[in-house]
């Protein structure tokens, strides 16, 4: 693929992968030593770097990511030997970038001292766990286009072993994701702090525990029935 045609096919790609290293210059000087990297339950920042690391963490990782997905088929021995959709990848690739550019911007705005652009105090606590929801919800609507491979989707040894597992898998987890997204949302708007903290803990054990239970009951059904022919 030459520039032209890589620059028409990526662009939305490119500015995602780009905006970061275009803002820093300008925020560079208000910046203070150390600037958030990590979370906590409550959605409160609790792990911070250097600045000259942790301004960059995102952004790189960003690139890293969006290369490894968009090589996939060249680092993955099952997408180079399936007919694996490359726009669920694409847009899979979207999806996660532009996840991780939004917390990249909720870090710097915290460095900068947590406010909004009319001056109220930036929601710090709900904001990434919206974040979180939307990105499942948005990512649980591709699931179901995913084929095997071993970097994105529920990678349970069941579903890596047998392609009919992963089908049944992931297309169970695309509507479990979406549905308890569309839920969890509304509820936890509307909640007290102490029990929307509580029910974004059920609505994580509600979107990991029951895609690998249900993996492992194909795994049993399967053996079942080979067992019985």
């Amino acid at each position: 693929m030459n520039l032209s045609r890589l620059i028409k096919h990526e662009w939305l790609q490119i500015i995602i992968l780009v905006a970061p290293f275009v803002i820093i210059p300008f925020i560079w000087d208000q910046l203070p030593d150390n600037v958030p990297t990590h979370w906590g339950w409550h959605g409160k920042a609790n792990g911070w770097m250097p600045r000259g690391i942790g301004t960059f963490l995102i952004p790189v990782l960003n690139i890293a990511i969006a290369l490894l997905l968009g090589l996939i088929s060249k680092v993955d021995p099952k997408v180079a030997k399936a007919n694996v959709s490359a726009t669920a990848i694409y847009k899979l690739r979207l999806i996660i970038t532009s996840f991780l550019l939004l917390f990249f911007f909720i870090n710097m705005k915290i460095a900068l001292g947590m406010e909004t652009p009319s001056g109220t105090p930036l929601d710090t606590e709900h904001i990434p766990i919206y974040a979180i929801a939307v990105f499942l919800l948005l990512v649980g609507h591709n699931l179901p286009g995913i084929q095997p491979n071993y970097f994105i989707g529920v990678r349970t040894p069941w579903t890596l072993e047998d392609p009919e597992n992963w089908r049944l898998t992931h297309k169970m987890t695309g509507h479990l994701w979406v549905i308890a997204s569309i839920a969890f949302l509304p509820i936890y708007l509307v909640l007290p702090p102490d029990e929307a903290h509580d029910a974004f803990i059920i609505y994580l054990v509600t979107v990991i525990v029951p895609p690998i239970a249900y993996s492992f009951w194909l795994f049993q059904r399967t053996k079942k029935a080979m067992s019985q022919s």
